[in-house]
């Protein structure tokens, strides 16, 4: 991969073509940066892009290192915090004698699950976090499933298909047909993220790039949809467990 070094930085970066018509730069967590670009814009032009974006990249990069640093693993007990729809609720683990399989509910203010006793002590762990991942992807699947019904009557535009996917690295995505691939760590969010992300890929089903025109349409449907662009590039990393 081809670098860059700027007095003591170095910034590593690939140059990925395609047939959108801007230029975007994507600072990954591993510290390398992803150039997308179109294919008639020369090498050297993009190589100012990046000499120009420098401060911002190394700001990225510093607030991705924070972000690592106060990260830590959950435990999956009670007391933790696991956040949905904007709102962070706390653990509360229980077991009971039967061979039942774990089951979660929000209750109470706090998101409650229930395992059984037969479990091996080793296996408590990934058990809880199976069940709670479960748990995300079904209301992930009625919230979207609602809010997608919702912006297609807005927008006009309805996808021949929603599936609700595990994507380490897209909060969605669509393809020619009609499809829209929807992110389920994205329940975690406040609903006007939700909102945002629904409307961004829908808006995609009839403008298929990021072009004046792409960012001009889904802004008639949520003018302030660059607040909520921000705030998923700010926090997006912490939906995540």
């Amino acid at each position: 991969m081809p670098e860059l070094t700027f007095g003591q930085a170095q910034v590593f970066y690939d140059i990925v073509r395609s047939g959108r018509t801007t230029v975007g730069i994507e600072v990954r967590p591993n510290k390398r940066v992803v150039v997308r670009a179109p294919v008639n814009v020369g090498e050297e032009r993009l190589i100012d892009i990046i000499r120009q974006k420098v401060p911002w990249i190394l700001r990225q990069v510093a607030r991705m290192q924070s972000t690592n640093a106060r990260q830590v693993e959950k435990e999956f007990v009670s007391g933790e915090s696991f956040p949905y729809l904007g709102r962070s609720y706390r653990l509360k683990v229980l077991t009971n004698g039967s061979d039942d399989a774990a089951s979660v509910k929000l209750q109470a203010g706090r998101l409650w699950i229930m395992t059984n006793s037969s479990i091996d002590a080793k296996e408590t762990r990934p058990h809880i976090r199976n069940a709670i991942i479960n748990w995300y992807q079904e209301r992930a699947r009625e919230v979207l499933t609602r809010r997608v019904e919702v912006f297609s009557k807005k927008t006009g535009i309805k996808p021949t298909r929603v599936n609700v996917k595990s994507q380490l690295r897209r909060w969605g995505s669509c393809t020619r047909n009609g499809t829209l691939n929807l992110n389920w760590r994205i329940i975690m969010a406040p609903s006007s993220i939700i909102d945002y992300v629904v409307a961004h890929e829908l808006c995609h089903l009839k403008i298929h790039n990021h072009s004046t025109d792409f960012w001009q349409f889904l802004g008639a449907i949520l003018p302030d949809y660059q607040k909520h662009r921000e705030w998923l590039r700010n926090n997006g990393q912490y939906l995540d467990f």
